[in-house]
C-alpha cells in the first residue's frame, strides 16, 4: 500500500489528490482527507467534487456552517449532481432552516424530477414550513 500510495501521490494531479482523499475519507481519517481535497482544489480550483467532499468532512464533524459553504461552492461549480442539492438542503433541514432547505430541494426537484429521495425531502421541508397541502402533494408524486 505504501508503495502504491507514494507512486500515486507523485502524480501531483488534482485527480490523484482527490482519490487519495476518498481513500482517507473512507478510512475515517478526515484530517488527511481534508489535506488531499485542499490540495486537489489548489491544483484545480473549480473541482466541484473536491469542494463537495470538504463539505462531507465538515458535515461529519458537525461543522454545518462550513459544510454549507463547501456545498454551495460545489453547486456553483457544477449543478449536474443531485447529491450536491440533497446534502445542502439536508444541512438546512436538520437545522430546521426550512426556508433555505426548500430552495435547494425545489431546484433539485425541477432538475431531477424522477428522483424520489428529493421529493421526499421536499415533502418533509414543506411539513416543517407548516404547508401540509404541498407536503402531501409531493408524497403523491413519489
Amino acid at each position: 500500500m505504501y508503495e502504491a500510495k507514494q507512486t500515486f501521490s507523485q502524480l501531483n494531479s488534482a485527480e490523484a489528490n482527490y482519490y487519495l482523499g476518498l481513500i482517507a475519507f473512507d478510512q475515517n481519517n478526515y484530517e488527511m482527507a481534508n489535506q488531499y481535497f485542499e490540495n486537489a482544489l489548489t491544483l484545480k480550483p473549480n473541482f466541484a467534487d473536491a469542494s463537495f467532499m470538504l463539505g462531507e468532512i465538515s458535515a461529519k464533524q458537525k461543522r454545518y456552517a462550513e459544510a454549507v459553504r463547501f456545498y454551495q461552492k460545489a453547486l456553483t461549480q457544477d449543478k449536474t449532481k443531485d447529491v450536491y442539492f440533497v446534502r445542502l438542503g439536508g444541512i438546512y433541514l436538520i437545522n430546521s432552516q426550512f426556508n433555505q432547505a426548500v430552495v435547494y430541494f425545489k431546484e433539485a426537484s425541477e432538475l431531477f424530477p424522477k428522483i424520489a429521495e428529493i421529493k421526499y425531502f421536499l415533502a418533509i421541508t414543506y411539513r416543517g414550513l407548516g404547508n401540509y397541502d404541498l407536503a402531501v402533494n409531493e408524497v403523491k408524486n413519489l
